[in-house]
Formats: structure tokens, C-alpha cells, sequence
């Protein structure tokens, strides 16, 4: 992407980020109109809010694969405490997502 335009999407304004969550049907873009991303010029740093939102969903499929890599290990009779060793996550974890109560 051209500096240019990395530079508009950085100073957003108010109606134009209420244009694109209305278009595009996503609240969550609504988020991005909090003083957090608000920017001096006085509009909204859409590049660093989508970024963080990326990243959020990254992480959120990251969680998801170890929470079946955890079942598919407890099936093929793996320890809890080994699992959680793999996943890199505690055992209290690894017993919700066992137990069916994912967090």
C-alpha cells in the first residue's frame, strides 16, 4: 500500500468509520471510535485498530488449535499435566477445555 494511503487510514473521521461499520455490517468496528485510537488531528487510526483486531483473532485461533490439539492428545491417553506442557498452558486450562467448558 502507498504511504499515502497508509497515511489517510491513519486519520479516519468519525462518519466515514460509522460508513464502514454500517457497510460492512461489523459492530465491532464501532470500537475503533474510543479515545484509545483517536488520533491529534481529531479523527480515528483505522490501521492500528484492524491491526489489533487481526491480532485478537490470531491469538483466538491459536487458543482454538490447542484446545483440540488438548482433546485429540486426552484421547490418545495423554496426561493432562503433559498436555498443558505441550499447549504452553496451565492444567486448569486444559481441564475446562476437556471438560467442555472452553475459556
Amino acid at each position: 500500500m502507498p504511504d499515502s494511503q497508509i497515511i489517510y487510514f491513519n486519520n479516519v473521521s468519525k462518519t466515514a468509520v460509522n460508513a464502514l461499520a454500517e457497510l460492512t455490517h461489523s459492530p465491532r468496528l464501532q470500537e475503533i471510535l474510543t479515545p484509545q485510537y483517536q488520533t491529534k488531528k481529531g479523527g480515528f487510526n483505522m490501521c492500528k485498530g484492524l491491526d489489533e483486531m487481526i491480532q485478537e483473532g490470531v491469538q483466538k485461533g491459536i487458543l482454538a488449535g490447542k484446545q483440540e490439539m488438548a482433546v485429540s492428545l486426552s484421547a490418545m491417553g495423554m496426561s493432562v499435566e503433559k498436555i498443558a506442557k505441550a499447549a504452553k498452558v496451565s492444567e486448569g486450562v486444559v481441564r475446562g477445555w476437556l471438560s467442555g467448558n472452553a475459556g
